[in-house]
């Protein structure tokens, strides 16, 4: 993650209001430690989200802990398609791995009706268009 989506998470934590403190499996991952927050949340589950709330899963995805997001998909607790769609075009390539290989649709289409491939293309993420191909994407989805 780079520095600027890493400070922006943690500016969002930080303005939390005093009576809602971070959550300590995502307390866990800004310190970079995906076994603390596995055992945190192997301890107790995250309960629903609320809908005005970003998931937990694409949190994980921000702080580059592709254990924690297999979690995620794995409980049930996030669809890999959905998660795909959601997570920012510079997520690390290790996270989309995971997410790609617990299932998401390699040829899912975003909220604007782009392919995913066809997004990494114009968001320049060479990784991600290379991962999306060598699992399946459809490189006529562009035309679709």
């Amino acid at each position: 993650m780079d520095s600027y989506h890493k400070a922006h998470q943690l500016v969002q934590i930080l303005s939390r209001p005093a009576n809602q403190p971070s959550p300590p499996w995502a307390a866990a991952l800004l310190h970079g430690d995906q076994d603390a927050a596995l055992d945190v949340l192997a301890r107790a589950p995250i309960p629903s989200q609320r809908p005005d709330t970003e998931h937990p899963a694409v949190f994980a995805a921000r702080m580059n802990a592709p254990r924690v997001v297999a979690h995620f998909i794995q409980t049930g607790q996030v669809d890999a398609t959905d998660l795909l769609r959601h997570v920012p075009a510079n997520t690390h390539a290790e996270t989309y791995r995971s997410i790609l290989e617990h299932g998401a649709d390699p040829n899912a289409r975003n909220f604007n009706g782009f392919s995913i491939l066809q997004w990494a293309c114009e968001e320049r993420n060479v990784e991600l268009a290379h991962l999306l191909l060598s699992h399946g994407a459809d490189v006529k989805a562009f035309d679709q």
